[in-house]
């Protein structure tokens, strides 16, 4: 094959590839970026790129073989590829839903104007945040959540702590091991959804259905033609973030797993640095942060206590309220966990607090460089905040070992 169009070709327009594509594009590489969907905001990215001397293509890419791609009728063709398409909402298997129209997320949240009445599907991170900021506009909210608790992927303190602040605090009803199985719209304009919970079946009307029930990789772009294998439904990848196609790469929340863009600029950078300079450098996670913008906020870092037990790893856990920090200050809602492994290592802690992302910041560095709970028990803290919260937890640790 003659010389190819570009010698990095970037699909998906979110952070990742975004942040790849700029900066191979200041490096001299020839780059393009495939993408943009007529969403707000994507008109100004694409011209920012364009800008940055990355070429701009609207629509959705398919591989046709491992150097090329077709978008509408025009081939591409690359040395190398990332792919960071992102992800897309799952239905669970709602019967019905696409008889009605309902909201995704981030389009409730343009609305200039709340429903009277709104039906949240998922209490994931995403759903919670979806559902307390509703309540915050004077939205009546009806959480749903098919699991036992709120936020599953956290410990379950956690959500049961989120949960009775959504409840006392935000006045949204809560509905937890309630799974949703079909939703329709009745004659006056209301969407009424039957759900199941145990043995029992209901059903509640709202004016409108915010669907956050979660989200899968968006890999419908014909992977297999690129030799790009998939593990279980996901891009396998190494630790140089390469695919089974040693000139793909994968980035971004593509991957599954816990995303952030602070995450996600991370594994584009690296990857950018590694075509740039032909290196090999790996990822490494250890201490990335996962935050969930409620209020109070949710910041976990490393594994939690649910994770390290499924991992089937040997934990130590310890729990602080912030009501209880006796010299604290301020708004006192919240809790405080850390998690070592047997020696006593940092290897996980979750803060709830409204301050939780500041208060992650220390307990961060010490998963990441493998500090002891009796090492950030003596470190010096501020006993009129959060800080004695965190202290007090890894104290008690520190006893345990």
């Amino acid at each position: 094959m003659g010389r190819r169009d570009f010698k990095f070709i970037v699909i998906g327009t979110g952070v990742a590839g975004r942040t790849a594509a700029t900066l191979a594009a200041k490096a001299g590489i020839k780059t393009a970026m495939v993408g943009f969907k007529n969403k707000p905001g994507s008109a100004a990215k694409a011209r920012a790129l364009t800008n940055a001397k990355v070429a701009c293509f609207h629509g959705h890419a398919r591989f046709i073989n491992a150097h090329e791609v077709v978008v509408g009728n025009r081939h591409l063709t690359a040395d190398k590829f990332l792919i960071a398409t992102g992800t897309e909402l799952i239905d669970d298997k709602i019967k019905g839903l696409d008889t009605i129209a309902y909201f995704t997320p981030s389009e409730v949240r343009s609305l200039p104007n709340p429903p009277e009445t709104v039906l949240v599907i998922g209490a994931g991170s995403c759903g919670c945040e979806t559902a307390q900021n509703l309540a915050s506009m004077g939205a009546k909210v009806i959480l749903v959540e098919a699991q036992k608790n709120i936020l599953p992927r956290e410990d379950k303190e956690v959500g049961q702590f989120m949960q009775h602040c959504f409840e006392v605090r935000s006045q949204i009803r809560v509905l937890t091991g309630a799974r949703v199985l079909s939703v329709e719209q009745d004659k006056k304009g209301n969407k009424v959804a039957t759900y199941r919970r145990g043995e029992e079946t209901h059903s509640v009307r709202a004016k409108a259905v915010v669907l956050a029930a979660g989200t899968k990789p968006a890999i419908d772009i014909s992977l297999e033609k690129a030799g790009v294998k998939l593990n279980h439904g996901l891009i396998k990848v190494s630790r140089t973030l390469t695919t089974s196609n040693k000139n793909i790469w994968a980035a971004g929340s593509v991957l599954g797993g816990e995303s952030s863009i602070e995450k996600s600029i991370y594994e584009a950078t690296l990857i950018t640095s590694n075509l740039i300079k032909h290196g090999k450098a790996a990822v490494n996670y250890s201490g990335f942060m996962r935050v969930t913008e409620t209020f109070p906020k949710i910041a976990k870092v490393g594994l939690n206590e649910k994770e390290a037990r499924a991992l089937k790893r040997k934990v130590r856990s310890s729990l602080v309220s912030l009501a209880g920090v006796e010299h604290a200050k301020g708004v006192r809602i919240g809790l405080v966990k850390l998690s070592t492994d047997r020696g006593g290592t940092m290897i996980g802690a979750t803060a709830v607090t409204p301050d939780a992302d500041l208060v992650a910041q220390e307990l961060a560095m010490a998963v990441r460089y493998g500090i002891s709970a009796r090492e950030l028990a003596s470190t010096p803290h501020v006993a009129v905040n959060w800080g004695e919260a965190v202290r007090t937890a890894a104290r008690k640790l520190a006893k345990k070992k």
